[in-house]
């Protein structure tokens, strides 16, 4: 059991679930550092990211064998951000089409790209694997949002105020 579920009386796999998300803040981790971070064994670790991954919560990279935060937790600070407000309910609510939750997903990786730094819409398109176009309608649609700027002299793109003031709160 974690520090935290000790000392509050909270779920244990609730706690642990969340010890994960934390771990994975910094970036991608495999399965044994995240059990060894956490003091998870291997197996519970899996268990619980298999939780996480149809929520959104965490995305598994086959390739690196990692796993990072995914588009979900982005999901949950959008309300975060607003201080609750314009929302219909407190109910969670998941995306009812696979068009929506791969939009959010490459939009969050476009996101994650200009992390590092601004960008071209065409080098974010190569680092995305997206199409330009398709880079192109979800910068109009970070831009409207404010979660991405454009520098007026270079045409980079970078990170803007929406989603930093997301991050702001997130943290």
């Amino acid at each position: 059991m974690s520090a935290i579920a000790a000392a509050t009386g909270t779920v244990r796999s609730v706690s642990r679930a969340l010890d994960i998300l934390f771990a994975l803040e910094p970036g991608p981790k495999s399965v044994t550092i995240l059990a060894r971070e956490t003091g998870l064994s291997a197996v519970t670790t899996r268990r619980l990211l298999g939780s996480l991954m149809p929520h959104d919560l965490v995305v598994q990279d086959r390739s690196a064998a990692t796993y990072r935060l995914g588009p979900g937790c982005l999901t949950i600070a959008d309300p975060v951000a607003r201080g609750g407000t314009n929302r219909p309910s407190a109910r969670v609510t998941r995306p009812r089409h696979e068009g929506t939750v791969r939009s959010v997903a490459r939009a969050s990786a476009i996101l994650l790209a200009l992390g590092e730094g601004p960008q071209s819409r065409g080098r974010l398109a190569q680092r995305t694997s997206l199409t330009k176009s398709t880079a192109h309608r979800l910068l109009a649609a970070l831009l409207y949002r404010q979660m991405v700027v454009q520098d007026k002299a270079t045409g980079a793109y970078l990170i803007g105020p929406g989603a930093m003031r997301i991050a702001g709160r997130a943290q």
